[in-house]
């Protein structure tokens, strides 16, 4: 395995309050998706995109090694980050 994540942008979607980002694993694009209680759990509330966006950057590191583990267990294309899998 040799997951990346050289794409810094994250997108938030308002109708799921989830952030999106993206790795790569050679010349594969991954898709991971952030429950918005993953964030809450990491910041405290959160009610807006900002907030969502600031927790999301203030704690990469350890959402992209969460994104890693998920992603050596099921080497799917999509990951769903949650709470469970935390």
């Amino acid at each position: 395995m040799s997951l990346r994540f050289p794409n810094n942008s994250r997108n938030y979607n308002a109708a799921k309050n989830t952030v999106t980002f993206w790795g790569s694993d050679r010349a594969l694009e991954l898709t991971f998706v952030v429950d918005r209680m993953v964030l809450i759990k990491m910041a405290g509330e959160i009610s807006n995109e900002a907030g969502f966006l600031a927790a999301f950057d203030t704690h990469r590191e350890a959402i992209e090694k969460a994104g890693a583990r998920a992603y050596s267990r099921d080497n799917k294309l999509f990951q769903y980050i949650s709470v469970d899998n935390f």
